[in-house]
């Protein structure tokens, strides 16, 4: 579910996070933050109380928006199980929802960022908001690959959700010096969907699943 946000409080989780992203916590200061939403240093004690209440809302704000509605659409349907096609075509399409969520233009780039950089900066603030929205996503993507393969541990499982949010993960956190090797600015369509593509293929294969026609014309 959304985090709802209006007003100067929203212009400054937007821009505490955005700094967050960049800098880390530590090194974004309140003045800054403030004078990036337009607002006065106050208005940050008034709404927050602290720099790291407004980094817990910053993060909350956008995990909810980076939140995989099909997974748990998947946890309370069987059809797709029904053929190694179906299975395939299921992998894929996970595999583009998390990619065009923090690949894609739909979203600020520095969403994914923050995520990443939470990641490998863990606080205290981080590891609780993550273990209430991230960690259960990931314990459902695992279960969904222990209902494709049966035989996985929920270690082994776990490492195939894993896998695959680390190769589309990789291009967040290398996001800066791909695109100056592409010579862009940001990530287009069409670099996404080859990145998609070759993330699918390897993950199949590796699953032991058919190409689904659509991929093979891709590659």
């Amino acid at each position: 579910m959304d985090v709802e946000l209006s007003g100067t409080k929203r212009a400054l989780v937007l821009a505490a996070g955005e700094l967050f992203a960049e800098q880390g916590v530590g090194n974004a200061s309140v003045r800054t933050i403030a004078e990036q939403a337009g607002a006065n240093i106050a208005a940050v004690n008034y709404h927050f109380g602290s720099k790291e209440n407004l980094y817990r809302e910053a993060l909350e704000f956008v995990l909810s928006h980076c939140e995989s509605p099909l997974v748990w659409r998947l946890l309370e349907q069987t059809e797709w199980l029904a053929t190694p096609v179906s299975q395939a075509e299921t992998i894929c399409a996970l595999i583009k929802e998390r990619s065009r969520m923090y690949l894609s233009q739909d979203l600020p780039s520095w969403y994914g960022r923050l995520i990443i950089r939470t990641m490998i900066e863990p606080t205290q603030v981080a590891e609780e908001v993550m273990r209430k929205r991230f960690v259960a996503e990931e314990h459902a993507l695992t279960k969904l690959f222990q209902r494709l393969k049966p035989e996985l541990s929920v270690q082994e499982a776990r490492i195939w959700s894993l896998s695959m949010e680390g190769m589309i993960a990789i291009y967040i956190f290398g996001e800066v010096p791909i695109l100056l090797s592409l010579g862009k600015t940001e990530y287009d369509d069409a670099f996404i969907s080859a990145a998609e593509a070759r993330v699918c293929q390897i993950m199949l294969s590796s699953l032991e699943l058919p190409l689904p026609e659509w991929l093979k014309e891709m590659l």
